[in-house]
């Protein structure tokens, strides 16, 4: 499972409005929390704050009133409005570096997680992204464990 986020570095809010997660939420606490009542992943949609964008800038962030887990980390785009579409990684080997490739509309912190070892927690050691960036499309690379349980979702 991939956890990207991002953040503005520094903006006005407009309107209380919040982009809920939609990874799948466990029965179990605070295995990827996605729900409001779990404290699921969240930010605030913010006037002029980034996004991930597919390089047509029509698919900005989407506010839901709860989060929106389910299987395959898409429940969100049911409305037809992929924001998250702005994000790839290719398909992961363990053991082989690979890189995550991103499209940042204007600048802001990114932080992303990989669960390499599929314990349904995004841990310090797997973060691959963390750090602020300028308007632009970036590919930054990571290295992937010598394990075998990594699969892919997004």
């Amino acid at each position: 499972m991939l956890c990207l986020i991002i953040c503005a570095i520094s903006s006005v809010s407009v309107a209380a409005q919040e982009d809920f997660g939609d990874a799948p939420e466990s029965v179990i606490a605070g295995i990827y929390p996605t729900t409001l009542a779990a404290n699921g992943a969240r930010h605030l949609i913010v006037a002029g704050s980034p996004w991930f964008d597919d390089g047509s800038l029509a698919d900005t962030p989407d506010a839901e009133a709860d989060g929106q887990p389910n299987a395959t980390a898409t429940g969100d785009d049911i409305d037809g409005n992929d924001d998250e579409d702005g994000i790839t990684i290719p398909v992961l080997t363990p053991g082989v570096a690979s890189a995550v490739l991103f499209d940042v509309p204007v600048g802001g912190v990114v932080e992303g997680w990989i669960d390499f070892n599929q314990n349904m927690t995004w841990e310090a050691a797997e973060q691959v992204v963390a750090a602020g960036y300028g308007p632009g499309a970036y590919v930054v690379p990571f290295a992937v464990p010598a394990c075998n349980k990594i699969s892919y979702s997004i």
